[in-house]
């Protein structure tokens, strides 16, 4: 889970983190307004009318005015006894100076399924095609030598 502001500052969040401090805030006084609706996205159907959900990462917006009063109930369930089993006292007080930097997306892979195991793979590759070779011969590792004949 990913949540990206406008200065593109993102923050990390599993699941259920995400989940326990929507959950917290709630019983701490916060009440959502509700998300703006993703952008298009040609691969999911669209659906008939968006719900404004907030645990789904689908690149829908939270505005300034609830990431505000949802930063205020975070705050509030930090007092003694605090009321995070799952986050960290740490974490939530880094999600709060986030939530208050203004709105936000909230993104990343939907839950459950892992980004491809060959994503590493590939910025490996596109940093070695990034550099400059002298040569294409710079790049290109001669062949492995078999024995003497």
């Amino acid at each position: 889970m990913n949540l990206i502001n406008q200065a593109g500052t993102q923050l990390e969040l599993t699941a259920a983190e995400w989940s326990e401090m929507l959950h917290v805030a709630v019983l701490h006084g916060w009440t959502p307004q509700g998300t703006f609706t993703p952008p298009l996205d040609f691969d999911r159907p669209q659906q008939a009318r968006w719900e404004g959900h907030y645990d789904t990462p689908t690149g829908q917006m939270v505005i300034r005015g609830d990431a505000e009063r949802l930063a205020l109930a975070l705050e509030s369930a930090t007092a003694p006894p605090a009321s995070f089993h799952i986050a960290t006292s740490e974490l939530v007080h880094e999600t709060i100076r986030f939530l208050r930097s203004g709105p936000f997306l909230v993104t990343g892979p939907p839950p459950g399924l892992e980004a491809p195991p060959f994503d590493h793979q590939l910025l490996s590759l596109h940093n070695v095609l990034a550099e400059e070779p002298a040569t294409v011969e710079d790049k290109v590792a001669p062949p492995a030598k078999t024995g003497a004949r």
